[in-house]
């Protein structure tokens, strides 16, 4: 697991500058006038974003040095049966758990002997499945 120091996000851009995601700190501005939603990158940088679609990072990464991030869609292998298995990274009740068979804390998992070759291999928010695919396309089209 990796020392975070500082709580990070990513989330799809409403911009179709260079398309998916973008990832770094979550501003929200909320006002009588406005309720904007930003990821501002290291450089600080800030890029408008679907807040639907934003996701926080676990601390973890995969068998690449992929970030994991709730939401992610992971492919392991179950050294139990040697069968690959997908599940995806969910937040619920404060909890950040691997959404499987059993439901799992992702601190566990990840540190589990019983996985192996985690790798992400999508998002729920972003490609086939993704929860705000018709208005990201929508807009992207008029770009």
């Amino acid at each position: 697991m990796e020392n975070i120091t500082d709580i990070k996000f990513k989330a799809v851009r409403r911009d179709c500058s260079s398309g998916g995601f973008i990832d770094g700190y979550y501003v929200h501005i909320k006002d009588e006038n406005r309720d904007e939603h930003y990821i501002v990158d290291t450089d600080g940088i800030k890029t408008e974003i679907y807040p639907d679609s934003l996701c926080l990072f676990t601390g973890f990464k995969d068998a690449n040095g992929v970030e994991v991030y709730t939401d992610d869609i992971i492919e392991y292998t179950s050294t139990r049966s040697d069968q690959k298995m997908i599940a995806w990274i969910d937040f619920n009740s404060g909890v950040i758990a691997v959404s499987d068979v059993d439901y799992t804390l992702v601190y566990d998992f990840f540190n589990s002997q019983f996985v192996k070759d985690i790798h992400v291999i999508g998002n729920v928010n972003f490609g086939d499945s993704m929860r705000v695919m018709d208005e990201y396309e929508n807009n992207c089209k008029l770009v």
